[in-house]
């Protein structure tokens, strides 16, 4: 009897908790005791649910269950039946009913919402790459890029600067090749280089011009061709060192030096030479030539310089005015009588003539005289009977 009425108390117990609203029944957790008589008066503990709350709670993650019918309750950024699944990388919060603002491939935590951003992204909501010099998750890993390489905020891979290789950046282009990537090929000729980021020809010593295909001019040697030869006597300097190659009958690191005693010449220096000491300044070692002082000419150097020439081999001319003398060693003029001037091409100044324009002209009557010889010139109504007389300076 007793066990009759309990159950038709627990039936009518739970016809009075289907009547409660859930959220009333989730606050209360009521269950059945007897105290005397049967009443609804306290909650059901943590975990249990049902009638006299037999039945034991499946709920996870924090979850409670419904005291009525044991259903889930999800916390924050779960769901499912049991509440054991977080919520898609899209949504988050309560009963993932909030959506996810991160960007870039960025997921947000399925219970605050807060960004997780993928590799190479950093912010708020991810929208910023990773600061110049890192890279990877959070940005965390420091880009080893050299020589102005930037890297992959993602991979960290290095995306070289022009004229650089390497995972690093840390080799040149190899020899022949220049720009990004190292993709372009030198235009450089007689074995030089170019720089491995202008690409500008970087020639070896004795070649000069933009792709090095020219040698050093006629009396330059070396890098850049900036260096004078030092060779003599029509010795042949390397465009490439400097090193001289003598003419025939020269000896000596410039070609400096005869290779026959003086006065004599040829192969076994068994020839004498013809020169006139006085005027020459070398006999050739090899074949005997005079070679004369400036001023002189002839196989033997004993004439002066022809007319109207001077100087070393006499192929300078003269530029004397008015019948002036050459000198045939220099080219000095020697002016003739009424002429001065570096060349002798001014007449004497008014009042003087002769040479040198040393002497004073004396014409009366506002006659004037010749620069050359002082000859009085009569202005119109005089005549020749007025006298000249020559004065000393």
């Amino acid at each position: 009897m007793f066990a009759y009425r309990c159950a038709l108390k627990t039936v009518f117990m739970a016809l009075v908790l289907h009547l409660i609203p859930a959220n009333v029944r989730q606050a209360l957790h009521l269950y059945c005791s007897v105290v005397g008589f049967y009443i609804c008066s306290s909650a059901c503990p943590e975990g249990r649910w049902g009638p006299n709350c037999e039945k034991h709670c499946q709920c996870l993650n924090g979850a409670t269950c419904d005291p009525w019918d044991g259903r889930c309750l999800c916390q924050r950024g779960w769901r499912g039946k049991y509440c054991s699944e977080e919520c898609p990388p899209d949504r988050y919060g309560q009963d993932c009913s909030e959506i996810c603002r991160c960007s870039n491939g960025g997921s947000c935590d399925h219970i605050s919402g807060e960004c997780l951003c993928a590799p190479g992204w950093t912010g708020p909501l991810c929208g910023s790459s990773c600061p110049e010099g890192t890279h990877g998750k959070e940005c965390s890993s420091e880009c080893r890029c050299q020589n102005g390489g930037t890297c992959n905020p993602t991979t960290g891979k290095c995306y070289c600067t022009p004229g650089w290789t390497g995972d690093v950046c840390g080799n040149r282009c190899p020899p022949g090749f220049w720009g990004v990537n190292c993709s372009k090929s030198c235009d450089c000729y007689n074995g030089a280089t170019c720089h491995h980021i202008t690409g500008k020809c970087e020639c070896l010593p004795g070649f000069t011009g933009p792709m090095c295909n020219l040698q050093c001019p006629v009396g330059k040697y070396g890098k850049d061709c900036a260096f004078n030869c030092s060779c003599q006597n029509d010795g042949k300097c390397s465009f490439e060192d400097g090193k001289c190659t003598c003419s025939a009958g020269w000896i000596g690191d410039h070609c400096e030096s005869r290779m026959c005693p003086d006065g004599l010449y040829g192969e076994d220096c068994n020839g004498r030479c013809e020169c006139l000491a006085e005027n020459s300044e070398v006999c050739h070692p090899w074949t005997g030539k005079c070679y004369c002082k400036p001023g002189w000419d002839g196989y033997d150097c004993s004439r002066p310089c022809p007319l109207y020439t001077y100087g070393k081999g006499c192929h300078l001319l003269c530029s004397c005015k008015n019948n002036a003398q050459c000198n045939p060693v220099n080219g000095s003029c020697s002016c003739a009588a009424g002429y001065h001037g570096e060349n002798c091409s001014e007449p004497c100044p008014v009042g003087t003539f002769g040479e040198n324009c040393a002497q004073r002209c004396n014409c009366r009557n506002r006659a004037t005289c010749s620069n050359e010889n002082g000859k009085c010139i009569c202005p119109p109504g005089m005549h020749d009977s007025s006298y000249l007389m020559h004065e000393k300076f």
